[in-house]
This record gives C-alpha cells, sequence and structure tokens, in this order.
C-alpha cells in the first residue's frame, strides 16, 4: 500500500506548504515513482491488486472503474502538487465524455452527480 501512503503524505504536506521548499530533484524523482503506477492509459493501480483482492460491487467492472478513479484522482493530485508542469494522461476517461454514456450511468448510481443538457 506504498502507493496511497506517498500520495497521501505528498497531500498532507502541500497542504501544509512544504512541498514548494523540496529541491526540484527530490519532486521529480518523488513523481516519477508515483508515475510508475500508470498505466498506458492514465490510470493508477496499486500494485498487486487482483480481481479477488478488490472489494466487490455487483459487477466486477464497476469495482474496478471505482479503483481506478479513487487511485488515479489522488495519484494525479499529487503528482500535479509536485511537478505541475507533468501533464495528466486521461485516455481512460474518454469514455465519459460523450453525453450518451453519461446519461447511462443513472442506473449504476452515477446520474445525479452530472448535468446533462
Amino acid at each position: 500500500m506504498l502507493l496511497p501512503g506517498t500520495y497521501n503524505a505528498v497531500m498532507a504536506r502541500e497542504l501544509l506548504g512544504d512541498i514548494a521548499p523540496m529541491l526540484s530533484s527530490q519532486r521529480e524523482a518523488l513523481a516519477d515513482w508515483l508515475l510508475s503506477h500508470r498505466l498506458a492509459d492514465g490510470r493508477f493501480r496499486i500494485p498487486g491488486m487482483t480481481d479477488d483482492t478488490v472489494y466487490k460491487k455487483p459487477a466486477l467492472t464497476d469495482t474496478w472503474q471505482y479503483i481506478d478513479f479513487h487511485v488515479s484522482n489522488y495519484s494525479l493530485g499529487a503528482v500535479q502538487a509536485l511537478c505541475p508542469q507533468i501533464p495528466a494522461e486521461l485516455d481512460f476517461v474518454t469514455p465519459w465524455l460523450a453525453p450518451l454514456h453519461l446519461k447511462g450511468t443513472g442506473a449504476r448510481g452515477y446520474g445525479h452527480h452530472v448535468r446533462l443538457a
């Protein structure tokens, strides 16, 4: 569980104003370590997580989607706190940009979080 511990520590240090005084080489090394957990489509994964070790929602795909979005959100925040010049790779969210995809999520309990025209 080094990845969650690291991104939480980075964000705590950011809140305390302790990131800016770090040497750029230190910030870059830590950002590189975080980025080493990024998949090709931009999702971040905790090493060792497998289907049989994750919380099960009724559909396994929903479980992984939740975990991927959660871990990616916090990891990306930590990378941006350390090195804001590093662009986020967000190919995994492309399906969510289609209005019909978002409309269809209402059946899974996400519909109240989005407003469709």
